[in-house]
This record gives structure tokens, sequence and C-alpha cells, in this order.
């Protein structure tokens, strides 16, 4: 069976036709000055960040390595400038980052941004520029204006799903750290950001064609990440007045999302829900929609059903039991045993009688318990005269004799 991870690793790979001319490392101030004023003329960017992962629990995160900015200028222009953190100072970029991510007329793109702000916010304090960004746009959040409240999706089914496009993540895991980059790294990390830009142009296309009175800044967003997370619903965009009304209006609201699924008939990729892909599944394979639940109730365990099958055999077998042994129906007399039963117990009788000898045979007196083990075989009378009592004696009496005068 054809599954979703199959059909994305069928795709066509996402790829940036020119890297060299398009993505731009920025490891030290020379090349920020070169890298400033492109940012400064952009309309529209996408942003992202890398860090090296850990893979010891307990260990400390490491801190970001890298923050990827893909920029479009007002002639359509695209570059992206990967930006060395671990090398640049924060007061040679603060300046104009600030600028870029506090202006109202540059449009910012991320996927869960607020948590690459935080981060960042947090490896690097004293960096400003990572405490407030205005008018950022999730694609996630475009979605959902196009296609109604659905759980958040991964930017490479994202990319699958709006742009039939692979996303490839196997560089995803690796070393950050080191330096160089590595070419399929950079062209990586390059992606993440660019393909936002990309994403952007499809769903505004879409929802414009949808709807022509939409406007971009129903959805944009000011973070800070030092002010409360409002309680906002990320499935239709509802602000809640307590926690309460959230947690209520939460519950209700994602009992109806819809979730990117795979249909097994027609074999397509789409966002329903799960009464509406079952009617989808239905239609394709022209059988009754499926009414079942989604996931299924969990079955009563198999050891349990046979000791239950075993209590109910013996209730059963009770009354039975009980009327075969009641007085009136029984007249049994006591069996006499066979003659082969009678000289089995015989020989049982006479194997515990020698049983019984030898281990009276191998017990050791409390006077032999300390002689050696070759000795403890010998009677009392032999042992004694083996130990070194009985010489004793008969030093004694020697000396006794050589002081008499015969």
């Amino acid at each position: 069976m054809v599954t979703l991870v199959d059909l994305i690793n069928q795709a066509p790979p996402y790829v940036i036709p020119d890297v060299h001319a398009t993505v731009h490392f920025v490891g030290t101030a020379a090349d920020w000055l070169k890298c400033a004023p492109r940012l400064k003329k952009a309309r529209v960017v996408g942003l992202d960040t890398e860090t090296r992962p850990v893979f010891q629990k307990g260990r400390d995160k490491n801190p970001c390595s890298l923050l990827q900015i893909a920029v479009r200028d007002a002639q359509g222009k695209e570059e992206v400038f990967v930006i060395d953190l671990l090398h640049l100072q924060p007061k040679v970029y603060n300046t104009v980052l600030s600028e870029v991510f506090l202006s109202r007329k540059i449009i910012k793109l991320g996927q869960g941004w607020l948590h690459d702000m935080k981060e960042l916010n947090q490896c690097y304090p004293k960096a400003s520029c990572f405490k407030v960004a205005k008018r950022v746009v999730e694609v996630n959040d475009m979605s959902i204006s196009l296609m109604g409240g659905h759980h958040p999706i991964s930017l490479q089914k994202l990319t699958f799903h709006y742009l039939n496009k692979k996303l490839t993540k196997t560089q995803q895991m690796s070393n950050w750290n080191r330096r160089p980059l590595a070419p399929s790294q950079l062209h990586y990390a390059a992606s993440d950001a660019l393909v936002l830009i990309h994403l952007y142009d499809e769903l505004m296309r879409r929802l414009t064609s949808k709807n022509k009175a939409f406007n971009i800044d129903s959805i944009a967003n000011v973070l800070d990440v030092d002010m409360q997370r409002t309680l906002k619903c990320t499935l239709c965009f509802t602000v809640a007045d307590n926690a309460a009304d959230y947690k209520r209006h939460r519950k209700e609201c994602s009992s109806s999302a819809l979730s990117l699924r795979l249909c097994n008939s027609c074999g397509d990729a789409m966002l329903k829900s799960d009464v509406h892909m079952n009617e989808h599944m239905a239609a394709c394979s022209g059988d009754q929609p499926n009414t079942a639940p989604a996931v299924a109730p969990e079955a009563p365990q198999q050891p349990k059903e046979k000791k239950r099958k075993k209590k109910s055999a013996k209730i059963q077998l009770l009354p039975v039991l009980l009327e075969a042994a009641s007085p009136v129906n029984v007249e049994m007399e006591e069996q006499q045993p066979s003659p082969a039963q009678q000289s089995k117990r015989a020989k049982r009788k006479q194997k515990k009688k020698k049983n019984k000898a030898k281990a009276v045979a191998h017990t050791v007196s409390p006077t032999l318990a300390g002689l050696p083990l070759s000795k403890r075989k010998m009677s009392a009378d032999s042992a004694f005269l083996a130990s070194d009592d009985i010489w004793s004696l008969a030093s004694s009496d020697n000396a006794a004799s050589m002081l008499s005068p015969w």
C-alpha cells in the first residue's frame, strides 16, 4: 500500500537553480557589508535557523549556528544569505536586522518563527534584534485561510502539497558547527528559507483567486519574545478571553480540524476531516461511507478472554460434579491395587529404606568433624590411633619411664 511518505519521495526534488549565484555565506564583517544593503531592499523575506543537534540526554542545547534569510526585492531578484552566528559579533548585524524585523514594508515569512526567535534571543542576549518582529506571516496560517482549520503541517508536506516538490531533509541532523559547510548543507539551509517565498507565491495565488479582497495583513502578527502569548486559536484565529474559554473552544475546534491524508483508492493527498475523508474514499471505491471512528477501540486482551472462558467452564461443570458427588449417587467401593501397583509400591519402600541407610552412614559424628575427609571413613578406634593424640600420650609415658630408675 502506498503511503504519503512514498508519494513525497516520488516527487521531484526542490532544487535551487544557480546555487553559487543565489546562496551567499556570510562569515565575516566584510561579507556582512555586502549583504546588508540587499536585506534593506527586500520586500519579502523567508526566515529559518539551523542548530547542531544534541544526541546525549541531559546535555545543554547548542547555540543557533546559522540564520538563513531568503530575500526578494522589488525587481523580483531572489537571494539567500546564510549568516554565521557563531563567528559574527552581534554588534555587526544587530542594527540592520533590527531595521528589517521592525519594518512594516517587509513581509517576514516563517514556519514556527516565534520559537526560533525565542531560541535566538536566549542564545544571543546581546542582540536586541531577536526580541521583536513585525508583519510576520506563518505559511501554515496562509494554508488555513485557504483550506480551513487544519492541524499544523510540516514544511516538507506543505512543499509537496502546494508545489508538488520534495524538500530533502537528509542534512537536518548534520553538524551545523563545522566550517566550511558542505555544499549539501549549504543547499539544504538555503532551501528551507527560499521555499517559504515560493510557498507564499502559490498560496497568495490561490487565496486571491478564491477571494479577491484577501489581504495578507489580516493574518500577519507582531511577535515579542518578552510578551505573554495571546490566547489565539491557531485553527480559526479566534481570540479567547481566558484560559478556560480557550481550552473549551480548542477542544471543539480540533474535533472538526483537517489533516493531510492520502486516499488509497485514487492516490491523492488532500486536506480533509475524518468524515469528509470517509465520504471521499467511499465515492472513490463505490462503497458506503465508513462511519466507524478513525481510531478503533482497543480489543480486550486475549489472556483475559481465556481466563474468563476457563472460569465459565468451571462454573458450568460445578453443578454436574456436585450432582455426581451427592450421597445418593455415590456407591463406590474401595478398589484394591493391582499386582503391578503393589510391586511398584514395594520397590519404592525398599528404595526409601536404602536412601535412609545411606544418609545415616554418611553422617559425621561431632568428634570426627575436624578430621580430614580421608580419615572420616575410619572407625572411631582407627581414627583415634591415626590421630596425634595417641602420640602425645605415648611420649608422656616414655618421659615417665625415663625418669624411673628402671
